[in-house]
């Protein structure tokens, strides 16, 4: 299981993602990567963090590393029980409500890393995908972040985020672009 010391770059699947990458990439080289759903799909990541347990085939098949740990937050008995083949690490614990973007910084938090970067992770909402404009809703009809169209969720989101940073201490997490920076900072690079 990767080390949660040092730094995490927090991989989202905005258009910007590639940049945001590249750029954050080449000044802290040693970070651990972490993919949210389809980000592991551009970006080579060490770990798959994803609340949508039921598309985890769907995001491995095409990932860039094959052999990439799977975290997730959906902790319900009966999820963790039907997919506890493909899940090395199921975290308790987590306040949902901000995208999973959030879920993934607060688990990168309890893996005590030091600098969390979200890159890819704007949550201004409507923004697509860098792999398309618009992404399938998942199994379960969750409405997906980067779609158009889903004004009442990005609010939603939004007002949880401000909340937290009310809540959790954020002090050593930032990103790069959009609502999540106003909110958390830019990083010094």
């Amino acid at each position: 299981m990767a080390k949660g010391n040092g730094v995490a770059i927090i991989c989202g699947s905005a258009p910007c993602l590639q940049e945001e990458f590249e750029e954050v990439r080449s000044k802290r080289p040693d970070a651990i990567v972490i993919g949210i759903n389809e980000a592991i799909w551009k970006i080579y990541c060490d770990i798959l963090m994803t609340y949508h347990i039921e598309l985890i085939s769907k995001f491995i098949e095409k990932s860039v590393n094959k052999n990439i740990e799977v975290h997730t937050s959906k902790s319900y008995p009966d999820h963790v029980l039907k997919y506890k083949d493909v899940v090395d690490c199921v975290w308790e614990g987590i306040k949902g409500g901000a995208s999973s973007a959030i879920d993934a910084v607060q688990i990168c938090l309890k893996m005590k890393f030091q600098e969390i970067i979200l890159v890819g992770c704007p949550m201004n909402g409507g923004d697509g995908y860098f792999h398309s404009d618009k992404a399938p809703e998942n199994v379960e009809g969750c409405p997906r972040f980067g779609n158009k169209g889903n004004e009442f969720l990005v609010n939603k989101h939004q007002r949880r985020l401000i909340e937290m940073a009310q809540e959790i201490d954020f002090n050593n997490v930032f990103s790069m672009s959009g609502f999540t920076s106003k909110i958390l900072g830019i990083p010094r690079l």
